[in-house]
């Protein structure tokens, strides 16, 4: 996988700065749309390279520094020739096809014009949006955030059952409970509060 210095560095230069260095950039822009769409793009491609190893295996043996300047460069190399070549391309593309479409369709020229700003916009973004989860999808990592979710959330509901058992009075909580359907289910008081199960069976 491609080292997260890589990846910083080539976003850095691209979203943040735009600053390009082996393409040249257009004096205009590639279409009227916003620039909000060529940014998911640029975060899917960011995504799909910190998921490829662009650093040969036979060169391991080199100092790290060697490897994170290679892949700094190719980084940034292939996001500007995303960024310029590729989603420029695209856009312009479905630019005209979409003033095509709607000018047969019988939209007038002044509504277009007043609303082709918004009109790209959505299309644009909606494709960026598509591609963006098809590449999480095929590097796996919406799955690993999903999952990585789950346990915050499980934790968090860990310890806010823990609370609950500690202000309604059962005594110090627990220092580890086994697991959360232990401490959810029926026997939660039998698990996490021994005083009250004494006292009940005395009863």
């Amino acid at each position: 996988m491609t080292v997260t210095t890589a990846i910083v560095i080539a976003g850095l230069f691209q979203i943040v700065l735009r600053t390009s260095f082996f393409f040249e950039q257009e004096k205009g822009l590639c279409s009227p749309a916003p620039s909000l769409a060529s940014w998911i793009f640029l975060i899917s491609l960011l995504d799909l390279i910190s998921d490829l190893c662009l650093y040969p295996v036979r060169y391991m043996h080199l100092p790290y520094l060697c490897q994170v300047i290679v892949e700094t460069i190719i980084t940034i190399l292939l996001t500007e020739f995303g960024a310029i070549v590729v989603w420029c391309t695209l856009e312009k593309l479905i630019w005209r096809l979409i003033k095509s479409i709607l000018l047969v369709m019988g939209m007038s020229t002044m509504t277009y014009a007043n609303y082709e700003t918004l009109i790209l916009g959505v299309t644009t973004t909606s494709i960026s949006l598509v591609i963006l989860a098809f590449v999480g999808q095929a590097t796996d990592h919406f799955h690993m955030i999903r999952k990585k979710c789950q346990r915050i959330e499980r934790k968090v509901a860990l310890n806010i059952e823990m609370l609950w058992h500690y202000v309604n009075g059962c005594g110090t909580p627990p220092r580890r409970c086994k697991g959360m359907h232990e401490c959810m289910s029926d026997d939660f008081e039998d698990i996490c509060c021994p005083k009250r199960r004494r006292r009940r069976r005395r009863c």
